[in-house]
């Protein structure tokens, strides 16, 4: 085998790493924890009781993402928002026992967003923050 050969073999190896390096790079920056509270259905007992969840989502330029589970199926969690103006508003749905949907009004912060509103019957708070902000 001639050395030019190796050389070639060694640069598109090198060059297909630095890529996907740097799309993991962009794909984690735009990530963002979410933390969101929960209040009670009712006497709050049981799987009425208040909650807090902790979420993987995204805020890509303008555009918010989340996505969990399996669409159609028991755990199913979808958000979309545009973050174009420094207050947006954030629609999705979710399936808990049955679907449902969430309406939240965000507001954008220094290091992602706040935001309140409702997941089905319960009203929330969010707070999302980027990743490496804190």
């Amino acid at each position: 085998m001639s050395w030019k050969i190796v050389v070639l073999t060694l640069i598109v190896a090198l060059g297909a790493f630095g890529a996907g390096y740097l799309w993991l790079e962009k794909v984690h920056a735009n990530t963002i924890k979410i933390t969101m509270a929960c209040g009670g259905i009712g006497n709050s007992v049981g799987p009425l009781a208040p909650f807090e969840r902790v979420y993987e989502g995204a805020m890509d330029g303008n555009r918010v993402t989340l996505n969990r589970g399996t669409a159609g199926k028991e755990g199913f969690e979808e958000w979309k928002g545009d973050a174009s103006t420094e207050s947006f508003l954030i629609t999705g749905s979710y399936i808990e026992v049955g679907a449902k949907t969430l309406s939240f009004k965000a507001t954008k912060t220094n290091t992602g967003f706040q935001a309140d509103g409702q997941r089905g019957p319960r009203k929330c708070h969010i707070d999302a923050v980027r990743r490496g902000s804190v």
